[in-house]
C-alpha cells in the first residue's frame, strides 16, 4: 500500500521505495523503522520521522531527500491547497528535510569530499536503486544541487577527462586546435618526463595511444558535445534562413533546393533522436503533465508544424502557396525560440530561460 501512495504521489513507478519482491512478503526486520519513516513523512509528523531517520543505519541522505520530494509533491497537491494550513505545513517539511540532508552532506563534505562526490553518483539499493542525483534533479530540490558537492560533481561530469580548471574559452578554442587538447586532457601515464628522447619503439606507440586516447577523450566530453551540437544548430538555423527568405517557390516553379534538402534531412535526424532519448529515458512519469514539460510540448508543436510545412509546400497550388510561406516562416521562429534551451546552462541566462517558460502557461 505505500508502494502504491508513493508512486501515485511521486508519478513515477520507478521511484517507489521497495521492490516489488518485498510487497509479496512481510515487512522484514530491516525495513520496519524505513516503513515507519515514510508512513510519518506522509502524515507529515516531522518528530515521529526524524525519530525513524535517526534509527536507520545509512542512506540518511537519499532519505531526507526522498522525504523532501513526498512533502513537496504533497503540498503541490490541488487538495491541499484547499487547507492553507496544511500546504504551508507540507512545504515547510519539504524544506526541513532538504536542509537535514544538505547539513548531512556538508558534514560528509569537510570529512571526505572524494567520497562525497561518489555518493550522488552511487545507486541506493535500499530505494529501488535510485541516486541522490536522479531525486534532486527531477524533483527539482535546488538548494540541495546548489551544495559544492553537487557543483563539483556535475562539473567534472560535464568536463569529463578535461581538468577541472581549465577555462570555457580554452576549451572551446581547444576544439579547433587540436595541439591544445594534448596540455588540458588528463589521463594515467606512466612514462616519465626525462626520458622522452630515450624511447623505445614500444613507448613511442604507448605514447601515440595516450595521444589517441586524449583525443577520443575529449571530443566525446559532454561540454565539447554540446558545442558542435550549438554550432551546428545555429548553421542549420542560417541555412533554413535562407531558403525560407530567398529560395521558396512552389514546385512547378523550381524544385527544392539542396538547401531545403538539407533542413528536412537535418530535421527527421533531430526528430529521430528526440524520439530515442524518450524511449529511453528510465524514469516515466505517470502522471502526463508531469512528463510533459514545457520543452517537451513545445517540441512536439514545433515539429508537427515543420512536417505540415512540407506537406503543404508540395501539395499546395502556387496561387494558394503563400500558406505554405507562413507556415514555414512560423516553424523558423519556432525553431529560433527553441535555441533558448542551448542557454539553459548558463549561470546568468540559463535562468530568465526557465522564468520565460514558466510565465508562457
Amino acid at each position: 500500500m505505500v508502494n502504491k501512495a508513493v508512486i501515485e504521489i511521486l508519478g513515477s513507478r520507478e521511484m517507489k521505495p521497495f521492490t516489488a519482491d518485498s510487497e509479496k512478503e512481510e515487512i522484514q526486520e530491516k525495513d520496519i523503522f524505513k516503513h515507519l519513516f515514510i508512513w510519518a513523512v506522509l502524515m507529515d509528523r516531522r518528530e515521529l520521522a526524524m525519530l525513524f531517520w535517526k534509527k536507520e543505519d545509512k542512506d540518511f541522505i537519499c532519505s531526507a531527500l526522498y522525504a523532501s520530494a513526498l512533502a513537496k509533491r504533497l503540498s503541490e497537491n490541488p487538495i491541499a491547497g484547499e487547507h492553507t494550513d496544511q500546504l504551508v505545513a507540507l512545504w515547510a517539511s519539504h524544506r526541513f528535510y532538504e536542509d537535514l540532508a544538505y547539513s548531512v552532506m556538508t558534514e560528509m563534505y569537510w570529512k571526505d569530499n572524494s567520497l562525497a562526490r561518489q555518493l550522488l553518483v552511487t545507486e541506493v539499493k535500499r530505494y529501488n536503486s535510485t541516486t541522490v542525483f536522479e531525486i534532486s534533479e527531477k524533483f527539482a530540490l535546488m538548494k540541495f544541487i546548489g551544495h559544492a558537492a553537487c557543483q563539483t560533481k556535475l562539473n567534472k561530469i560535464w568536463k569529463g577527462h578535461i581538468f577541472s580548471e581549465t577555462s570555457t574559452l580554452k576549451i572551446v578554442t581547444a576544439a579547433f586546435i587540436p595541439i591544445l587538447i594534448m596540455q588540458i586532457v588528463r589521463i594515467k601515464d606512466n612514462r616519465s618526463a626525462q626520458n622522452v628522447s630515450n624511447m623505445t619503439p614500444q613507448q613511442t606507440t604507448e605514447s601515440w595511444r595516450n595521444r589517441m586516447r586524449k583525443l577520443y577523450y575529449f571530443y566525446n566530453s559532454p561540454v565539447i558535445k554540446f558545442v558542435f551540437s550549438l554550432l551546428a544548430y545555429m548553421a542549420m538555423l542560417v541555412i533554413f534562413s535562407m531558403f525560407v527568405l530567398t529560395d521558396l517557390y512552389p514546385i512547378p516553379e523550381k524544385n527544392p533546393s539542396v538547401m531545403e534538402y538539407m533542413v528536412i534531412a537535418w530535421a527527421v535526424t533531430t526528430l529521430t533522436e528526440e524520439i530515442r532519448q524518450a524511449l529511453g529515458i528510465k524514469q516515466v512519469s505517470w502522471n502526463l503533465m508531469t512528463w510533459f514539460s514545457f520543452w517537451t510540448f513545445y517540441e512536439i508543436v514545433m515539429y508537427s508544424l515543420f512536417i505540415t510545412s512540407v506537406l503543404l509546400r508540395l501539395t499546395l497550388s502556387a496561387n494558394d502557396f503563400f500558406h505554405a510561406r507562413m507556415v514555414y516562416s512560423l516553424t523558423l521562429g519556432l525553431f529560433i525560440i527553441n535555441s533558448m534551451q542551448f542557454f539553459l546552462v548558463s549561470k546568468h541566462i540559463g535562468p530568465k530561460v526557465i522564468m520565460i517558460g514558466k510565465m508562457s502557461f
